[in-house]
């Protein structure tokens, strides 16, 4: 983890989210170019991955959770939205205990995930982060990192 995640991190935990940090960009679509810069100059390492349908996704590594990070509603190359998704193959989940889970970070987290299972009973972990608006780096690093913080306690939650 490099020290501007460690700092967004720890703001985080007492409930700051930077909006804005010196020197940023401002957003309101990416492309898949932009994406790979901006994943970089923040220290997340990456994987690009081509679907082959001209769409990149990223595959992020979490502290041994992995996240891809995929773009939406993409025109041309230019995307204006984002959304990172974990897959947890836990044994046994009950809805319940998701639902709890849910309940409680919706309630403090600037960028909410939601867990819930899917059709074939893996746990699904998503946040979806809207560009349109305009976004800085600080915001982007906020989202990925708060979504890292949620993958890894969703899945200490539900060991």
């Amino acid at each position: 983890m490099n020290t501007l995640t460690a700092f967004i991190a720890a703001l985080l935990l007492f409930g700051v989210v930077p909006t804005a940090l010196a020197g940023e960009s401002a957003y309101a679509s990416l492309s898949t170019a932009q994406t790979n810069q901006l994943l970089s100059r923040l220290g997340h390492a990456s994987t690009p991955f081509d679907l082959g349908d001209g769409q990149t996704v990223h595959v992020l590594d979490f502290g041994g959770t992995k996240a891809v990070l995929r773009p939406l509603d993409c025109r041309n190359d230019v995307c204006h939205a984002l959304r990172l998704n974990a897959t947890y193959r836990f044994t046994r989940v009950e809805l319940d205990a998701l639902n709890r889970w849910n309940a409680a970070l919706t309630r403090e987290r600037a960028y909410p995930a939601k867990a819930f299972l899917d059709h074939d009973g893996h746990v699904q972990l998503v946040a979806d982060l809207d560009l349109e608006g305009g976004v800085q780096d600080g915001d982007l690093a906020a989202f990925v990192s708060e979504f890292a913080a949620q993958a890894t306690h969703l899945e200490q939650a539900l060991h």
